[in-house]
């Protein structure tokens, strides 16, 4: 219904109706400045009590922010007050609508997220910017899980209307807080239960790009991004955290108009030294900083900063094969630190393996691929204590032992003898198709 300029809209129409629009999720959207010129009436056709007491809740959201925005006082101890009242408020409208969900189908799953993720927003803002107990974030946490149960234990067997088609939706937001309390443990648990629940003969879980995350660019990219980190961060498996972090930033790519420049920079950081693990694939220098000129980064981020400095030059010390140079980037306590935090740290020294390798390499081909491999020519260029010849006959072991290199260490002799045939095996698999 429209009177004059503003909107009429009937919050109980959507229940008697099971259908949800913009309008239902613009009411839900607590972090949004206002409702836009939109008034909303309820007429309970069902006489559903919750229903009645979520439109009350919503309600009260907006009085409690337009009552604040009006008020000169604006100190951290009002600011506090009112986002502790938020946050309960909220917590309690999450909980009515897992209940109103639990026999409804579909159309309900994505104001359910909304306000779920509006959760999961009001703690973040608590613990990062209020700087408030984690408590609020671990609260948030459990309400979250109970929505996410809700999708995966649906057994309803018409597809067209099983909640299941939501569970990624509702997984990401369980990343975003397990991230924020440090919990790896709950992270792996959470990826083991999709795994089996997708392994399972009976009724299998639908892949994510089958989901209703499909449908939401964002939403594939923070998936993307998190199974990105768990396998390389936690589980060393350098090979499918490049294959899921390729796949968030082509989302980012996707939707040039709506970039998010810090979110394209933290999947960088870790796609960067995973994908030279794992493939031997790193950017040009120049092609970093076109790309980060493309998006705009008028206000560069930590991560941001990294990227364009230390990862360019990285990727160039690894395709020189300078690896005093290499070695000097990991050197600074800062920088080691900024490593540790974002679970790479672990990756970066091991690519110092691959850029000896990468040395070796060049030397032989520079050489004339000679058989023989003095020691001392591998040495020329290294900063003095940065490299000795018992130091680079354990670090050509290692390499040999892996396969990198086909040939064997002569000690007595200094050297090192490499095949006349294919000293150097390819490492990385072409797919057919290439």
């Amino acid at each position: 219904m429209v009177t004059g300029e503003t909107l009429v809209v009937d919050f109980g129409d959507y229940f008697a109706h099971k259908y949800s629009d913009e309008h239902l999720v613009r009411l839900l959207q607590f972090h949004k400045a206002d409702k836009g010129p939109l008034l909303y009436m309820l007429n309970n056709q069902l006489g559903d009590e919750r229903v009645e007491q979520v439109y009350k809740l919503c309600n009260r959201v907006w009085e409690l922010k337009d009552a604040h925005e009006k008020r000169t006082n604006k100190r951290r101890q009002t600011r506090v007050a009112l986002h502790k009242e938020l946050f309960s408020i909220i917590e309690e409208t999450l909980l009515l609508l897992n209940r109103i969900a639990e026999r409804e189908t579909q159309w309900i799953l994505y104001p359910l997220f909304v306000v779920a993720d509006e959760l999961v927003r009001e703690s973040l803002y608590m613990t990062r910017v209020l700087k408030l107990s984690q408590e609020y974030i671990e609260k948030c946490g459990r309400s979250v899980h109970r929505s996410f149960t809700l999708c995966l234990n649906d057994r309803n067997p018409v597809r067209r209307e099983n909640r299941r088609i939501a569970v990624y939706m509702f997984m990401n937001l369980e990343f975003k807080v397990y991230h924020r309390l440090g919990n790896r443990d709950m992270v792996k648990n959470l990826i083991k239960v999709i795994k089996s629940r997708q392994e399972n003969a009976e009724e299998p879980l639908v892949p994510c790009v089958q989901s209703l995350a499909a449908q939401y660019p964002a939403q594939l990219a923070t998936y993307h991004y998190f199974m990105g980190e768990y396998y390389g961060c936690y589980e060393n498996d350098y090979g499918s955290a490049a294959d899921h972090l390729v796949k968030a930033l082509g989302q980012c790519s996707a939707r040039p108009e709506q970039h998010h420049q810090a979110q394209i920079a933290r999947i960088l950081v870790l796609l960067i030294p995973f994908a030279i693990l794992s493939k031997r694939a790193y950017p040009r220098p120049e092609a970093i900083d076109a790309m980060f000129k493309t998006i705009g980064a008028t206000k560069p981020t930590r991560s941001m900063e990294m990227v364009q400095k230390v990862y360019r030059d990285a990727s160039r010390y690894f395709a020189t094969g300078n690896l005093t140079a290499y070695r000097s980037l990991l050197q600074p306590p800062e920088q080691q630190v900024w490593f540790l935090r974002r679970g790479v740290y672990v990756a970066m020294l091991l690519i110092e393996e691959l850029v000896l390798l990468r040395r070796v390499r060049l030397c032989h081909h520079y050489a004339g691929s000679p058989s023989i491999l003095p020691l001392e020519m591998l040495c020329v260029g290294i900063s003095p204590g940065q490299l000795d010849t018992r130091m680079l006959e354990c670090a050509l072991a290692n390499l040999i032992s892996k396969g990198y290199i086909r040939g064997y260490l002569s000690h007595g002799n200094q050297c090192m003898v490499v095949s006349k045939t294919g000293p150097f095996p390819a490492l990385v698999r072409r797919p057919e198709s290439q």
